[in-house]
């Protein structure tokens, strides 16, 4: 575990299979706290399987993980590995509306980074949700840029926009 600055004990894990319930329950909260920031729904999130979240957590699958203070999980944030072409995704970025603006969503953001950069990718690239300025004020910050590419949600018509950072600059590499 790390000891913050602000007295307080966090550590950011990797969830496993064990932790399936967790992250369903997470993602519930998520999409019932901001509906509009996902590509899912809540309906379709409540009707997967309990072994469905057991697959997404297995070991050689694609990382979630949490940001724990105090015991409390309070934060989520997954990755999508890097595809062909050296790109990989940040997705399900999620912390609490009360935890908002307290630095937990900075950290997660770093840790998916640092987690993209060792798994060799030179890409990094997110979907944000227009409107959504928060978030992509929080993406800014870490250096991802809007490329341009955009996409309507059937199911809403809520537009998303692509970001992307470049690894390199970030890793040095």
């Amino acid at each position: 575990m790390l000891r913050s600055l602000c007295n307080d004990w966090h550590v950011i894990r990797r969830l496993t299979p064990n932790d399936a319930q967790l992250l369903r329950d997470l993602r519930i909260l998520a999409l019932t706290d901001a509906p509009d920031a996902f590509g899912s729904t809540l309906q379709e999130t409540e009707q997967r399987p309990n072994s469905v979240w057991q697959d997404i957590l297995l070991p050689q699958g694609n990382p979630f993980f949490v940001f724990e203070r105090d015991g409390a999980v309070v934060g989520l944030i997954g990755g999508l590995a890097p595809d062909e072409s050296g790109v990989a995704q940040l997705v399900s970025m999620w912390i609490p509306s009360h935890q908002r603006g307290s630095g937990i969503s900075d950290q997660l953001v770093e840790h998916i980074i640092a987690w993209a950069a060792t798994e060799g990718s030179h890409t990094l690239e997110l979907s944000c949700t227009e409107g959504n300025t928060h978030a992509e004020r929080l993406y800014m910050r870490h250096g991802f840029v809007r490329t341009g590419e955009t996409e309507t949600r059937e199911r809403d018509v809520k537009v998303e926009f692509v970001m992307t950072l470049d690894l390199s600059r970030v890793s040095g590499r």
